[in-house]
């Protein structure tokens, strides 16, 4: 028997989207036309360069699920008997808007430069706008997410290290919130699937733990948190 098609294996809408504008512009030759016809084409190429979101989605279901070695900071706080099931930092979304905050900083740096006999304000400005950026980064990429065959936790914190953790068997419920700014940015194929908020009830109302934002794959990792959740604990699983 032949096998059907892929699903959304020609992304038929994003085509569309793509083309109209210059379709548009046929009639309508002018630059303001130009540009509409520009920046929809811009939405519709992710599309056709990382493929269709279910693919995606199948892949990261996939990868969850294979064996993670912990880092060395995370293997410092794990227990003998747990097994790292992912170990990953919140979606890179999380520090979008420092990067236009950057560059405004450094634009309004360079503009005051062209109004002072000196340059070296503008440079101390723009020496610490880039440390700081950097220190950001940093912090974005040292702060960990964990999830074990025995409990959900994090590990943040530069100077002083803190650690909140939550077994799963006392989470008596858990909530997924997957923002609208995600389905589209997924949809569109700017990011590789869904980010979300997961809000594990057990942890309180205090500490980053009852209120995890911008975590990637947060469908995947909710189906993986209930998976462990619902079954049972009892064998070490």
């Amino acid at each position: 028997m032949q096998e059907s098609p892929p699903r959304g294996s020609f992304p038929v809408w994003h085509a569309l989207m793509g083309l109209s504008g210059w379709v548009l512009f046929i009639f309508y030759p002018n630059i303001p036309i130009a540009v509409i016809a520009s920046l929809l084409t811009l939405l519709a190429l992710p599309r056709f360069i990382r493929g269709p979101l279910d693919k995606a989605e199948a892949e990261v279901a996939d990868e969850l699920r294979r064996p993670v070695e912990p880092s060395h900071r995370v293997a410092k706080v794990m227990f003998p008997n747990e097994r790292l099931l992912m170990e990953l930092h919140v979606h890179p979304i999380s520090i979008f808007w420092w990067w236009p905050a950057f560059v405004a900083v450094v634009a309004g740096a360079y503009g005051l430069g062209l109004l002072l006999p000196t340059e070296l304000p503008t440079l101390i400005i723009i020496a610490l706008a880039v440390i700081i950026m950097i220190i950001r980064v940093v912090v974005w990429r040292h702060d960990v997410i964990c999830l074990t065959n025995r409990r959900i936790f994090l590990l943040y914190g530069w100077a002083t290290v803190k650690l909140e953790f939550m077994p799963l068997q006392k989470m008596a419920n858990e909530s997924l919130i997957v923002p609208w700014q995600s389905r589209i940015l997924a949809r569109l194929r700017f990011i590789r699937d869904e980010y979300g908020t997961i809000r594990p009830d057990a942890a309180g109302d205090e500490g980053r733990l009852g209120n995890m934002t911008c975590i990637p794959h947060a469908v995947g990792i909710n189906v993986l948190i209930a998976e462990h959740v619902l079954g049972d604990q009892s064998n070490g699983d």
